[in-house]
């Protein structure tokens, strides 16, 4: 071990990825490794104080990367150090580890002396020994590198080759598109399916996969950087039986006799999927040859969206092509990759021998096939996705599938007359409870694991409620951050957690100071009633875990990306600069809240779809939009993460455990106010989350005040994500209550009169 001490771990290196401060700030050495297929390589994070003097002699002289950039290629750095080459982690300026190769005695990372110079070898030449006599002078000379040998092929070969029936093609898995492709995928050639994300771009390649190894018993390999093993294998199951995914996926699919048959025909299929960390095209090599007869790789997916813990993703795409398109060739394999976008910009980059553009459009699907460049035509394909699959041609003998059951009858009748107090809302439409969450949207392993904490917590402290609660706030960061991995496995869209952060999204001082977007924060009062003599009995209320129920918003699921096109797309979300729409209505606040500036603001999606919903309600003019960052969106990265949350806290309410409540309430709001520039989270680097998170509560927030007003109360204050104060009966308009859709009452006071 070329350290002082001993070196504690092993971790992996995505383990080591997510604890790397973690690990620095302990100051003691690690052992990182990295496996890549049947190799395991180790190396060292090694403290300054570490290492030995030779070693900080040579210090300078290794490669040098700044923390950010050692965390997202720290698998590659590792095997530079595993392979003999220190490699240096730097904070700023400053050194702070370095990354050793294991095993390997110290002296092997000190460099090799120079050889004597001519001066030298003179001083040390004994005084009887002639010199020998002097070269003709040449200039040095640099080895040339080994000539790789040519191969030359005449046509001859070539057209035997093509037509060779060791060459057949595989199938799709749909006729029409293996119409549309001249036979299907040929081996030696690398396919590109291009989808948006939520196209459907892995249902394609999983029915290829389907067809090659269930359908015909053909061995795949399939390279899972997006899904898990068990998405893919449940995709693939549930479209050949046609069973219900969903249903399948969570275990709760109880089949008829002739559906168990189909599903058991899977289980021996030759489908191998490596869902493994660090999935590069590397580690993906070095698994072909432990297949026998390989038939079809299919790796999904290339993530356009820079992550570090996703080597197949951002900047690294077009080389993971090449090296993608060089196996095709070598191996005399046919290659099937999905890429999560369908922007005709970044395929040009990619150059695949085909590439297959997925659009959805409406009740249909539409996938163009060029072949080259050499445009083949277009293909429509019908979404399936209860069965997970697509189909070329409409199926009437798909058997619908039965509707949920119906909910049990309520066993306790409401009262035949109203109370004398309520005769009024006798008309109104009974207000019910939100029914529970559906179980396949809830985490049972987030929930099991927070009752657990909170048990563990109350023991520590023996039975103090306080002291428990503040325990467990302290650690409330690092343990949403772990519910939200969990709730995330096996969901749809990969998100990014560090992509680069735009300037506009930085803030301007480095302790204080603020960035460039606007939130939308709601400070507004009624002058007009204010200044109204006449006593009013105004309520104020509060609503209930506005940061939670802020969780449903569209957030950016990659990498935020500019265009000017003056136009929302209402399929992307991120910051858009706009030049706001007057606001000429005194008895209702601005959707962009106390904002005392004038001119034009960079807001977010929540702060502009509120706009654009007020538009369309003729409240207000449409606002200008100048330009936009943006990326792929969707209103589920948080959802069941919220879903969770809330049958926990609804729960714990109902019993009165205070202590859990306190427990999610920071959880929630921290996991908020860190995800930015924050050193209390380590986990995310999304300061467009946190902003946008922030404008959906006051988003919220002025749509209950909407509400209200049109419901003829008269809006009094609107402040911050959570206060509204109105006079007129609330509760023809909102439930009292403590759950998310509530509003609950904190005072009551008297406008006009003093207080």
């Amino acid at each position: 071990m070329p350290t002082h001490g001993v070196a504690t771990g092993p971790y992996g290196t995505e383990a080591a990825r997510k604890a790397l401060f973690q690990l620095l700030d302990a100051g003691k050495p690690v052992v990182i490794t990295r496996e890549s297929g049947d190799t395991v390589v180790r190396a060292v994070l090694t403290p300054l104080n570490a290492l030995t003097e030779q070693q900080h002699a040579v210090l300078e002289s290794w490669p040098a990367h700044g923390l950010t950039q050692a965390r997202q290629q720290l698998g590659s750095l590792v095997t530079a150090a595993a392979a003999g080459a220190p490699q240096r982690l730097r904070k700023r300026t400053r050194d702070v580890a370095v990354l050793l190769p294991a095993d390997v005695p110290a002296e092997a990372t000190v460099p090799a002396p120079t050889p004597p110079s001519p001066a030298e070898t003179a001083a040390t030449r004994p005084v009887d020994e002639a010199p020998a006599p002097p070269a003709e002078a040449a200039p040095p000379q640099t080895p040339r590198p080994a000539r790789r040998a040519r191969t030359l092929t005449g046509p001859a070969a070539v057209l035997e080759s093509i037509t060779s029936t060791a060459r057949a093609a595989l199938s799709y898995g749909l006729a029409a598109l293996d119409d549309a492709t001249g036979g299907g995928l040929l081996p030696g050639r690398l396919a590109l399916i291009a989808a948006a994300p939520g196209a459907g771009g892995s249902l394609l390649a999983a029915s290829a996969a389907r067809d090659t190894a269930v359908v015909h018993g053909r061995p795949v390999l399939y390279a899972a950087s997006g899904p898990s093993a068990a998405d893919v294998v449940a995709r693939i199951t549930a479209a050949h039986a046609g069973a219900d995914y969903q249903r399948l996926r969570s275990g709760l699919l109880d089949p008829p006799p002739h559906l168990a048959a189909r599903l058991a025909e899977p289980r021996q299929a030759p489908l191998y999927v490596d869902d493994g960390d660090d999935l590069d095209t590397g580690a993906i090599e070095s698994t072909l040859a432990d297949v026998d007869g390989l038939a079809l790789l299919v790796v999904d997916r290339l993530q356009t969206a820079a992550d570090p813990a996703v080597p197949l993703s951002g900047d690294t795409l077009p080389a993971a092509t090449r090296d993608l398109m060089r196996l095709a060739r070598t191996h005399h394999l046919p290659v099937l990759a999905v890429v999560d976008t369908d922007d005709p910009t970044l395929l040009d980059t990619l150059r695949a021998d085909v590439v297959l553009r997925l659009e959805r459009t409406g009740d249909t699907a539409r996938l163009a096939v060029a072949d080259d460049d050499i445009g083949m035509g277009d293909v429509t394909l019908y979404p399936d996705f209860v069965h997970a699959r697509f189909l070329d041609t409409p199926d009437p003998h798909t058997p619908p599938q039965p509707p949920p059951p119906p909910p049990a009858p309520r066993t306790k009748q409401p009262p035949p007359h109203p109370p004398a107090e309520h005769a009024n809302r006798a008309t109104t439409a009974p207000k019910s409870r939100p029914a529970a969450a559906r179980s396949g949207s809830l985490d049972a392993d987030v929930i099991e694991q927070i009752h657990a904490t909170v048990a563990d917590a109350l023991h520590a402290a023996g039975g103090d409620a306080d002291a428990a609660a503040r325990t467990l706030i302290k650690r409330a960061v690092p343990d949403v951050m772990a519910w939200f991995d969990h709730t995330r496995k096996g969901s749809r869209y990969e998100h990014s957690s560090f992509p680069p952060v735009l300037d506009l999204l930085k803030k301007t001082g480095q302790k204080s100071g603020a960035d460039a977007i606007w939130e939308g924060r709601q400070n507004w009062k009624n002058t007009a009633v204010r200044a109204d003599a006449t006593p009013r009995e105004t309520i104020a209320l509060d609503a209930n875990a506005a940061y939670l129920a802020a969780f449903k918003t569209h957030l950016p699921i990659g990498q935020l990306t500019w265009n000017d096109s003056q136009v929302h797309d209402p399929k992307r979300a991120g910051i858009h600069h706009i030049t706001p729409p007057a606001w000429p209505h005194e008895d209702l606040p601005s959707p962009l809240g106390d904002r005392r500036k004038t001119g034009d603001v960079w807001i977010t999606e929540p702060t502009l779809r509120l706009l654009q919903r007020c538009t369309q309600d003729g409240l207000c003019d449409p606002p200008l939009i100048h330009e936009s960052w943006t990326s792929g969106a969707t209103e589920n990265v948080l959802e069941k993460l919220r879903r969770t949350l809330a049958q926990v806290r609804r729960e714990a309410i109902e019993n009165g455990d205070d202590v859990t409540v306190e427990y999610l309430k920071s959880a929630y709001s921290k996991f908020i106010s860190t995800m930015g520039e924050s050193t209390y989270n380590r986990e995310i680097r999304r300061p467009d989350w946190m902003h946008i998170l922030r404008s959906q509560a006051y988003a919220n927030l002025w749509l209950k005040a909407r509400k209200a007003h049109q419901a003829g109360l008269v809006v009094v204050e609107v402040t911050g994500t959570d206060e509204l104060h109105v006079h007129g009966d609330w509760q023809q308009v909102f439930t009292e209550g403590r759950d998310l859709s509530d509003m609950k009452p904190k005072r009551t006071y008297t406008l006009g009169a003093d207080r």
